[in-house]
């Protein structure tokens, strides 16, 4: 509650959003000497300083093994016209509701509109992603046609904008995500994630409301610690990184000594020869920023040191100055995530050690050349998927996923990791036959040994919920060692429930 040492109508003036369905709470505009007041009151639990966040395929259903009929129709949801350039005329099959939420970012004094339309796209983009319709025809710069879809292309859309201009305020996410869990919404899609989120949706889960929440990992990585937000350690939350797929816009970087290293490229031309040309490497100049000279380009392959992004006047300066095709490597600090940045010219993205090769080459000859050789694209050579490494920060926040375990090749995924703790509990629930019992088998990681307790879960009813115990204890102290295993619970031949545990040992002897 407001301190009752403010008036009703100072009460109302700060008062920004009361919450019901994500915390039992508020969000208010209030000064320190308030906040500590407050403090005071008996059933006071946390407050938390608002303040802006961040934002964060055609074949990825594939890849992904989901079918068209999987998808999500909602119950009713409410469309709201909301703002002069959006009414209900605009909803659609598709589209069937609209609102905003920015009541705590005018409170932050931000620039902020009314409209619930998508502001810079990041909107349409990750709606698309989520639940947009089949478009045939698909294709970029060329490549990778065929039909676009959503992973759930069936179901219905109902927007609620809580991000503007790249920022989010947290009191607005709770209170987009309180009225669609009011609205009865099934699933939840989010592009951004921090702990309120996790919070509140933990809490409209507890006090029965049904629908699965989606958050995204975060754009930062692949360093250790690297998801964003509270919700990576929240098991009632999906939080969705990046990975590999099977599919690869292959090319060939050539070198005038027989070296030919693989790379992939966006820019796929069937036109462009196979040919090796002079190849330059602008040491005054490594990142090749800003205009370049006719002169030194001319007929010429140019090798380039990615420093944040290769810009357009780069580009267009070297398109209307002769260069023939461009090398880009990493730099050292990003030596592998190779960012494909949609080319108008011929680019090979290479990583920092295969830079490192052909600046060794350049440094050796006189004359040194090169050409770039593109070959579209490829399905199933690709090792996938593979994801960044991933360590929680908080060791007590725990996940065990049921998901695949070895990749499109049969092999164990690599670099899926998670924390986790020495020991916890979990919750199965029978969806199989009434009467079944499951016994455990266990592949303990390397380095640690799991007791599983207890080895057998036997059922009498269908739907029944039974708990089981897992403890980790280290077997020895291996320094920044990462190690992979599971749980596997076996009916016979019939059914089998997997989740993979992947464990990091560090210093510290309790993981």
């Amino acid at each position: 509650m407001v301190p009752d040492t403010i008036t009703a109508s100072e009460s109302d003036s700060r008062m920004v959003y009361a919450y019901s369905a994500v915390i039992d709470g508020f969000a208010a505009k209030l000064i320190p000497a308030k906040i500590e007041s407050m403090m005071t009151k008996e059933g006071f639990l946390h407050i938390y300083p608002d303040k802006p966040l961040r934002l964060q395929t055609t074949h990825s259903p594939q890849f992904l093994g989901l079918s068209p009929k999987d998808a999500t129709i909602p119950q009713e949801v409410e469309g709201v016209d909301a703002g002069l350039d959006f009414n209900s005329s605009h909803c659609n099959k598709k589209l069937i509701g609209a609102q905003a939420f920015n009541e705590g970012a005018l409170a932050l004094k931000l620039n902020v509109s009314d409209s619930p339309r998508d502001d810079d796209g990041h909107g349409a983009h990750t709606a698309t992603t989520a639940a947009g319709r089949f478009v045939a025809g698909v294709e970029l710069l060329g490549s990778i046609s065929g039909t676009a879809e959503g992973t759930a292309p069936l179901s219905h859309l109902a927007m609620y904008k809580v991000c503007y201009a790249q920022e989010c305020v947290p009191s607005d996410i709770l209170a987009g995500l309180e009225k669609a869990i009011l609205d009865g919404v099934d699933v939840l899609s989010i592009s951004v994630g921090f702990e309120y989120f996790a919070i509140g949706a933990f809490e409209a889960m507890r006090k029965g409301r049904a629908f699965f929440v989606s958050c995204a990992a975060g754009n930062y990585g692949p360093d250790e610690g690297s998801v964003m937000g509270g919700t990576p350690g929240a098991p009632w939350v999906l939080t969705v990184g990046a990975s590999t797929m099977d599919r690869e816009l292959q090319a060939d970087t050539k070198l005038g000594n027989g070296q030919t290293i693989a790379v992939q490229s966006l820019f796929q031309s069937k036109d462009f020869k196979p040919t090796l040309f002079s190849l330059v490497h602008l040491v005054s100049n490594p990142n090749c920023n800003g205009s370049l000279s006719t002169k030194v380009i001319y007929g010429k392959v140019l090798l380039c040191e990615l420093d944040v992004v290769i810009t357009m006047e780069t580009y267009l300066s070297f398109l209307e100055g002769g260069g023939v095709a461009m090398i880009v490597c990493n730099p050292e600090n990003v030596p592998f995530q190779n960012a494909l940045i949609a080319d108008i010219l011929p680019v090979s993205n290479v990583n920092f050690y295969d830079g490192n090769k052909i600046r060794t080459y350049i440094n050796s000859t006189r004359n040194p050349k090169a050409g770039v050789v593109f070959k579209g694209s490829v399905f199933g050579k690709a090792v996938a998927p593979m994801v960044g490494f991933v360590l929680l920060e908080r060791a007590k926040r725990t996940i065990m996923t049921t998901a695949d375990i070895v990749d499109d090749k049969a092999k164990p995924i690599k670099d899926h990791d998670y924390n986790l703790a020495s020991v916890f509990k979990r919750t199965v629930t029978n969806v199989g036959d009434a009467e079944s019992s499951y016994e455990v088998e266990v592949v303990q990681p390397v380095g640690v040994s799991v007791e599983v307790n207890p080895t057998k879960l036997s059922f009498i009813k269908a739907n029944e919920k039974q708990e089981y115990r897992a403890t980790f204890l280290r077997k020895a102290n291996r320094l920044s060692s990462h190690s992979q295993g599971h749980v596997m619970w076996r009916s016979g031949s019939k059914y089998q429930l997997s989740s993979p545990i992947a464990v990091v040992l560090s210093e510290n002897l309790n993981f």
